[in-house]
């Protein structure tokens, strides 16, 4: 019972639905589909295959990211290019190394995709905020990994 509460209080704050819906087809975080969102997926240090499937970058990391190794692919917010993060002893490096995030708070009910979002670099940051010009107004700044990572990873 405490899991589920933690998870509820989780997926709140993260602007969320309020519970995941069992379907194989949705995030094990949000339980949103995961063909709305980017592919992001999750392998831990070991394992092989295509790894878990999630519906954006947060969502891994609400979950609680494993000890130790992993590595995250995710479709860039624009160009759908392909970036990957990868961690080893507690630090994260991308490629490519010019990949920034944007991570926002998401109020209850927002949409998160359209505040969680990978890019390649900051040109492709910048175009996709022109497009969205009511993110505008939070002047959001783009982000590495291991930054918004924070204390949040376990």
């Amino acid at each position: 019972m405490k899991h589920l509460l933690a998870l509820a209080a989780v997926l709140l704050i993260a602007g969320c639905s309020s519970a995941p819906v069992p379907d194989a087809g949705n995030c094990s975080v949000c339980g949103k589909p995961n063909a709305d969102g980017p592919e992001v997926r999750l392998v831990r240090e070991g394992e092989s295959g295509p790894g878990k499937q999630y519906r954006c970058f947060m969502c891994p990391i609400m979950e609680g990211l494993p000890e130790g190794g992993w590595t995250m692919r995710a479709v860039s917010g624009v160009d759908g290019t392909w970036v990957t993060f990868r961690s080893k002893d507690g630090r994260v490096e991308s490629d490519p190394a010019t990949a920034v995030l944007l991570a926002m708070d998401v109020s209850p009910g927002a949409e998160c995709l359209n505040v969680h979002r990978v890019f390649a670099d900051e040109d492709e940051f910048r175009r996709y905020l022109a497009a969205h010009p009511d993110l505008k107004s939070s002047n959001p700044k783009p982000q590495k990994f291991q930054d918004v990572l924070g204390g949040k990873s376990k």
